[in-house]
């Protein structure tokens, strides 16, 4: 705890250094630079102050030393002296005694203890006094206003998921009336709630508040609470949070009213006024209506064009960073020997053909000596030694050469360490034994059906694999497209009981079972007639040496556990440890709580994992930021969701985020993905979400039901009708716009303005449009042309011919032009098609189309 308060108040001191300033021009920042960038600024900071992460240079300017200092508290101690009322009879010896008299011990009569040690405590205990006044605030709250809140009506619980849908807001929340609120409110970060007025409430109040939602604001609140919890005797950081929740308004303001025109801004205002004597509500809350001193910044900020700000963002965070990294608490020392060992120890690899390792870096003097002893036929026993007469140095790669024949005649082989006065052994013949004797074996993993095959000798460079909804296909190199020329194998998914029907049939076409997962039913099925064309030389014997080996293959075939995997993932965690912002305890088991499979891009299959481990010592346990911790002490140690990434039949991480993998910018921001990986799989994503509503643009939907309508009931609706079709049909689902405005908007949500406007006006603008709204239904007629033909979405295409042609500037904050190709044009024997492509990375960090095959 000590070390923990140490860090915070260091941190809080060189935050507050940057903080000061910026918080003594708010009121001129907030008159100058869009709100969106003082938001992301005041995030950062609050990032800053919540993680204890001492971040210095290798060689700060400045280090400081904390002083020892000590509090001396008095301790109870008996009295030697009694009370006047007691009398003790005196003992008188007869004889004087020869007996040495002994000196009776003192007890000290003052105990110190270290100032860090008290500060600490009092510390302590104010995060948890004021998080408990103001969470015990926000529950008092929210109990007396939902303890008298009604549910709303279908109508107007309808009205609000419309809005909700044009807002794209996907989490779920509870709508309620009460008659304890004025205007529209939500609360609750958890189990969020909207409050409705009992009378009538504008729905762009109701949008506002939806907006909150979508933006995670009350999420937003939350984490300044916490930085002002950490840091409560800091009033700069009280200041910060005051003054990032008014901005929080603005940037709902901009969302909803910064691109509308004049009059719309005007009706926006209005609202302001007339909600402007409520005030803010209670912690992790928000509400339309604004104090009196707030409303001028809000009514002006309609009004006004400001800077973007990203240099200021930048600058102020990097005077943060530079700051801290300038002055040190403490030095770092060397860890001891046994971690230092143990490091090297998780160096050590070995190929087939060399064993190497690494000496970690720090200034240590290593001694190493490599001996063992091998048992041959032709020489009998032999003793082993390498690198002998090797000077050590930390940091440097050291390797030897073990063939892999002789390996098996090595009977023992380790590494004797003598380290800081110490000794080490460490046994190196699991390392040995760890390759496999068929390494240059290749291997096929699909993580969508999650099974792995070896591929037999030439298959590799041999055989084409297409991966396909329902399973996986293998044909000779080159002739997937000729008409089942070249077919050697498939392996499908089905039900179980369709199975079961395949094989009472007696598998009547030689289907193969492999095994049965969580999904289903994997088999193989191969041709029962010649599937090569004989008239082209060779051809017979090439398709004959794969094929006499597709029973090998097959018989390699081995199911994946994901739950096996993450297993060994989190025994790998465990035994790593807390971070090491952590302190005072260990890890002493994990468990995965759940996991769900979400979305497979370019090879990674994303899981949503909810794991937890048990410490041993929860009393320790800082729970902040997400955090939880049960009685039992299993440790949910992270905030936001947790997605698994699998590729290949392994883990390549545990990434957290608030973003689903539904969304592009989840895949823009995965780490560890390339340039070019990222982008592609942001575009696939970001395509098929599009896609639906390009079908709707061009007519390729279903319908329900007939109707007709009369021209006056046309006229009424807005419609020109030249002819009148003889029925019109209702686009199916209810989850479509009810008006052209919330149409627009889910066009906008994944097409450029430019783009979705056009998409719109051919849909509804001119005589015999193709379709109509209609009491807040969308019709559509069949007997005109639906939207602008767009032969790429007919025709057959692949992702793998994606290709980026440039990168866009000056447009949004990134952005590519790239290209995909029809499969004649990707094979080279004709003449095809390809399509160009833009892909822009907005400022508000959407992702949108702003060309779709070659429109734009």
């Amino acid at each position: 705890m000590e070390t923990l308060f140490l860090r915070v108040v260091w941190l809080s001191a060189t935050v507050s250094a940057v903080l000061l300033p910026l918080l003594l021009a708010s009121r001129w920042l907030q008159s100058r630079v869009k709100a969106k960038s003082l938001y992301l600024l005041w995030l950062l900071f609050a990032l800053r102050l919540i993680v204890p992460v001492e971040i210095t240079l290798p060689k700060p300017a400045v280090t400081v030393q904390v002083p020892e200092y000590e509090v001396t508290l008095p301790m109870n101690r008996p009295s030697a002296e009694l009370p006047d009322d007691h009398q003790l009879s005196p003992i008188e010896p007869d004889v004087e005694s020869t007996l040495p008299q002994t000196e009776e011990p003192t007890l000290p009569a003052q105990t110190s203890v270290p100032v860090a040690v008290v500060l600490g405590t009092l510390w302590l205990t104010g995060v948890f006094a004021i998080a408990l006044i103001q969470v015990s605030s926000y529950l008092v709250t929210r109990r007396a206003l939902l303890r008298w809140a009604r549910p709303v009506s279908p109508e107007t619980r309808r009205q609000v998921e419309q809005l909700a849908l044009r807002l794209g807001l996907k989490r779920a929340f509870q709508v309620r009336h009460s008659d304890r609120v004025h205007s529209a409110m939500v609360m609750g970060v958890l189990r969020p709630v909207l409050l409705l007025p009992q009378g009538e409430c504008d729905s762009l109040v109701v949008f506002h508040e939806l907006n909150h939602l979508r933006r995670r604001d009350l999420e937003y609140k939350g984490l300044m609470m916490a930085a002002c919890w950490l840091h409560w005797f800091n009033p700069l950081v009280w200041w910060m949070s005051r003054v990032a929740g008014r901005n929080l308004e603005l940037c709902c303001d901009e969302d909803v009213a910064g691109k509308e025109n004049s009059a719309f801004r005007h009706r926006y205002g209005r609202l302001l006024l007339e909600c402007a004597a409520e005030g803010a509500g209670p912690v992790l809350s928000s509400r339309f209506g604004s104090s009196k001193e707030e409303l001028k910044a809000r009514l002006t900020n309609l009004f006004v064009t400001k800077k973007r700000g990203r240099a200021l963002v930048c600058l102020a965070l990097a005077c943060a960073v530079l700051v801290g990294g300038l002055v040190a608490c403490e030095q770092t020392q060397n860890s001891g020997p046994d971690q230092a060992v143990e490091e090297l120890e998780n160096t050590i690899t070995y190929d087939g053909q060399t064993l190497s390792f690494t000496l970690p870096e720090g200034e240590r003097d290593w001694n190493l000596h490599i001996a063992g002893r091998a048992e041959t036929d032709e020489l009998g026993g032999m003793s082993l030694h390498y690198l002998d007469e090797t000077t050590w140095t930390p940091g440097e790669t050291y390797s030897f050469d073990l063939d892999g024949e002789s390996v098996g005649d090595i009977t023992e082989l380790s590494m004797y360490i003598d380290l800081e006065e110490q000794e080490y052994t460490v046994d190196l013949l699991p390392y040995l034994q760890q390759t496999s004797p068929d390494s240059t074996a290749q291997t096929y993993h699909n993580d969508r059906y999650g099974f792995s095959l070896v591929l037999p000798e030439g298959w590799a460079e041999g055989v084409d694999i297409q991966e396909m909804d329902g399973g996986v296909e293998f044909f000779m190199k080159g002739m997937r497209d000729k008409d089942g020329l070249g077919w050697l194998m498939s392996i499908y998914l089905t039900d179980p009981t369709d199975w079961q029907g395949i094989a009472d049939a007696g598998c009547p076409y030689g289907e193969r079972f492999l095994g049965q997962s969580a999904q289903g039913v994997l088999f193989a099925a191969r041709p029962t007639d010649v599937r090569y064309d004989d008239s082209i030389p060779g051809e017979k014997e090439r398709y004959n040496a794969l094929d006499e080996r597709v029973d090998e293959l097959l018989d390699s075939f081995q199911l994946d556990s994901i739950h096996d995997l993450v297993q060994v993932w989190l025994e790998e965690q465990v035994e790593q440890g807390p971070p090491e912002w952590a302190e005072g305890y260990s890890y002493l088991d994990g468990r995965v709580q759940s996991l769900l499979f979400q979305r497979m891009v370019l090879g990674y299959a994303v899981y949503e994992i909810e794991y937890r481990f048990l410490v041993d010592h929860p009393e320790n346990v800082v729970v902040a930021g997400g955090m939880e911790l049960d009685e039992e002490g299993w440790l949910r140690d992270y905030s936001m969701t947790a997605y698994l990434i699998v590729r290949n039949g392994s883990i390549e991480g545990v990434t957290l985020s608030d973003i689903a993998p539904d969304h592009p910018l989840f895949w823009y921001e995965l780490p560890g993905l390339s340039e070019e990986e990222k982008w592609q799989a942001a575009a696939q994503v970001a395509y098929a979400g599009a896609e639906e509503w390009m079908r709707l643009y061009q007519g390729h939907i279903g319908g329900t039901g007939e109707y007709t309508f009369t021209r006056e009931e046309l006229a009424q609706a807005g419609y020109q009708a030249q002819t009148l079709p003889e029925q019109w049909k209702q686009v199916q689902g209810g989850g479509y716009p009810q008006n052209r405005n919330e149409l627009l908007g889910a066009f906008q949500f994944y097409f450029s303005d430019a783009l979705a406007q056009r998409m719109v006006d051919e849909m509804l603008s001119g005589p015999d449009a193709p379709f109509l709204f209609y009491e807040g239904a969308l019709y559509f007629r069949d007997d005109v042309p639906c939207g602008e033909k767009i032969d790429g979405m007919g025709v057959a295409w692949s992702w793998s011919t994606f290709t980026i042609t440039g990168h866009v500037e000056n447009v949004g904050v990134d952005g590519i032009d790239f290209t995909i190709s029809d499969n004649d044009a990707a094979s080279g024997v004709e003449a095809g098609e390809t399509w160009s492509f833009r892909l822009i990375l907005e400022e508000d960090y959407t992702i949108r189309f702003h060309r779709w095959f070659d429109v734009q």
